[in-house]
């Protein structure tokens, strides 16, 4: 019975995240379902052998077209070792955003080596990541420059275009009740040409901002059960930026930082901020429930609007779902190994 109901929710979010969207520029809330795009030095961070995940947001639909946004990613542990383990990974994103449809699709690469220090108590991470980008924009969708659309646009509004990326994290465990980690990236770091229009001096150039990302937390155990999992990351790409900060409180029947418990829960809220005319401002707040159900974990969060868009929104955000499925395969002898995946960064 159990395993038919889990089967059953299993399919009904990977049906929900796979699909058709409408969405804005990529933008997840939950970290745990895209971890490599986070920061590729993630990838093969996972306690079995391989890790599949499926996430699915849409925001605004009450006020707009609608944004949507949907992924699929899969990576594993081709290489592990006494003091390393080596991780490979592939995402796909779906993107489609506003009465323009504005269409982004990427099919990312990742590769991570993932070293084992001081005995297994600390940990490092070194990923590298290529992207290659197809994006589209529906240009007689615009009610302007009749005339001069046909002109100005050019590759028929299409824009292809690889970009690279790489990233660095560092794990610690304190002991079995603390453990702390923290890690950096960027992305786009070759500036690739992304331009849709044809002034006819740039021939349609537009370099696409280099992507930096900061992010750290901590996994803090109490009591018997408890722990808290505060976490924040930052974003800064061009005159954007972004940062998010909060917390995860998990109830989980164990003695300390381990897997051994089948179930565990999560609650968390985070505050979303962007930084808007040389200030921070709030932007939204962001309600997450989690659970870890033996190799399976399900997230679904919504966030409600604080900024002034709020007075068109009426507050809604919008939902979002993930579920992250990990896989085991091959003698147990081959996982005895000083590297233990940091799974609580997430």
């Amino acid at each position: 019975m159990l395993l038919a109901a889990r089967c059953l929710l299993v399919s009904l979010v990977i049906c929900a995240a796979l699909a058709p969207g409408r969405a804005q520029d990529l933008h997840f809330s939950h970290l745990n379902a895209v971890p490599m795009q986070i920061n590729p030095a993630y990838t093969g961070l996972t306690e079995k052998r391989a890790r599949v995940g499926v996430s699915y947001r849409s925001q605004w639909d009450n006020f707009t077209a609608g944004f949507k946004t949907a992924t699929l990613s899969a990576d594993f542990k081709p290489h592990h070792t006494g003091n390393g383990a080596a991780g490979v990974g592939l995402f796909v994103n779906s993107d489609r955003a506003g009465d323009l449809n504005f269409g982004t699709q990427q099919i990312g690469l990742n590769g991570a080596y993932l070293m084992a220090l001081d005995g297994g108590r600390t940990s490092v991470s070194f990923g590298l990541q290529s992207v290659f980008n197809f994006q589209r924009l529906d240009w007689t969708a615009i009610d302007a420059f009749e005339e001069e659309r046909g002109d100005i646009l050019a590759n028929g509004g299409r824009a292809q275009y690889l970009s690279v990326g790489s990233g660095l994290a560092l794990f610690q465990r304190l002991n079995r009740r603390v453990a702390w980690f923290v890690g950096a990236g960027g992305a786009n770091l070759n500036r690739p040409d992304a331009g849709f229009l044809d002034d006819g001096n740039t021939g349609g150039a537009q370099l696409t901002y280099r992507r930096w990302s900061g992010h750290g937390g901590a996994e803090i155990h109490f009591g018997r059960f408890n722990s808290v999992r505060p976490s924040i990351i930052y974003l800064h790409q061009g005159p954007n930026r972004q940062m998010k900060v909060g917390s995860y409180y998990r109830f989980r029947p164990d003695r300390g930082i381990s897997t051994d418990a089948e179930l565990a829960a999560h609650f968390g809220a985070f505050v979303r901020h962007s930084f808007y005319n040389d200030e921070w401002t709030s932007d939204a707040i962001v309600f997450a429930v989690r659970v870890d159900w033996q190799e399976t974990v399900i997230t679904f969060s919504f966030d409600t609007n604080v900024s002034k868009l709020r007075v068109a929104s009426n507050g809604v955000g919008g939902p979002e779902i993930s579920l992250v499925q990990e896989f085991d395969w091959g003698e147990r002898r081959q996982r005895r190994s000083k590297v233990e995946c940091p799974t609580f960064q997430y």
